[in-house]
């Protein structure tokens, strides 16, 4: 073993090419000669390398593990995104960063934020609050549409509860319980009026 021996207290240690680094190691398993500086207890080695950190219970996959606490998670193509991941499924070794539990994910895509109940088209969905909604081709206005019908995926700004939606065109203003003839109506209160073409 070519007699070599690094200075330091290595007592029951395993030299391997005459090599050892420095630090106490006990009962570590020791490839090609290379350990990480750490306590890495109970850990497996492979191709010489362990990522530094608590990845207790992991599996490692090429040799690789992501630094951090990824308990129970399962590891694609030796990938993890860090962060708390927990029950959560991993497509195509990809999952996005934050609190996505209990999500569905499509194309190993999911958006940030709190999409909770939501139906994911394309693996998209618009970034805002919008429970109960109704999406179309996968797109949906940022606002408060409650109760709002979505013509063509298209749905304009504004709080106009109970219109008639025709072409996906309503006028900005508050029509309330007026009748539009081909998506036109002119501004201003005519209500219970009759509209002429």
């Amino acid at each position: 073993m070519e007699g070599k021996l690094e200075l330091g207290d290595n007592r029951k240690q395993t030299i391997t090419e005459g090599k050892l680094e420095l630090g106490d190691h006990r009962n570590q398993t020791i490839t090609k000669g290379k350990l990480e500086l750490g306590d890495h207890r109970n850990q497996t080695i492979m191709e010489g390398k362990l990522e530094l950190g608590d990845h207790r219970n992991q599996t490692i996959m090429e040799g690789k593990l992501e630094v951090k606490w990824n308990r129970n998670q399962t590891i694609t193509e030796g990938k993890l995104e860090l962060g708390d991941h927990r029950n959560q499924t991993i497509m195509e070794g990809k999952l996005e960063l934050g609190d996505h539990r209990n999500q569905t994910i499509t194309k190993g895509k999911l958006e940030l934020g709190d999409h909770r109940n939501q139906t994911m088209r394309d693996g998209k969905l618009e970034f805002d609050d919008h429970r109960h909604q109704t999406m179309r081709k996968g797109k949906l206005e940022l606002g408060d549409h409650r109760n709002q019908i979505i013509t063509e995926g298209k749905l304009e700004f504004e709080d106009r509860r109970n219109q008639t939606i025709t072409e996906g065109k309503l006028e900005f203003d508050d029509h309330r319980n007026q009748t539009i003839l081909e998506g036109k109506q002119e501004l201003g209160d005519h209500r219970n009026q009759p509209i002429q073409g």
